[in-house]
């Protein structure tokens, strides 16, 4: 996959979770004005382009639980699977999030956890 010198200076607006593996996923953000799709990968020193969201997105927050990213942005949700090697292996849109937030704060429960 070709990637341009400048691609990293210029993307913005996007979301990055680190894997037990010592890599990197970047998901989305914007370039030149311009939403992004792409998953990108960072291991051992190369990026990678390894897959698509199901949506263009910038400006959402990603929470890493099990083997499932989840990708919260202000007008989707979507889940990130991996493997156990921690590869990527399917992407949905699982929903709308309840409210419309940029950069919403994510946080860790327990299942039974009660507010």
């Amino acid at each position: 996959c070709f990637i341009p010198n400048n691609f990293f200076r210029r993307i913005y607006e996007h979301s990055i979770v680190g894997l037990d593996n010592e890599s990197m996923l970047l998901f989305g953000g914007v370039i030149s004005g311009n939403w992004q799709t792409g998953i990108w990968q960072l291991k051992n020193d190369q990026w990678n382009k390894i897959g698509e969201l199901a949506t263009s997105a910038s400006r959402g927050s990603a929470f890493y639980s099990g083997r499932s990213i989840y990708y919260f942005r202000f007008v989707s949700i979507q889940r990130i699977n991996l493997n156990a090697k921690e590869e990527l292996e399917k992407v949905e849109l699982i929903g709308d999030p309840p409210k419309s937030s940029s950069y919403p704060v994510l946080f860790a429960t327990t299942p039974d956890y009660c507010v």
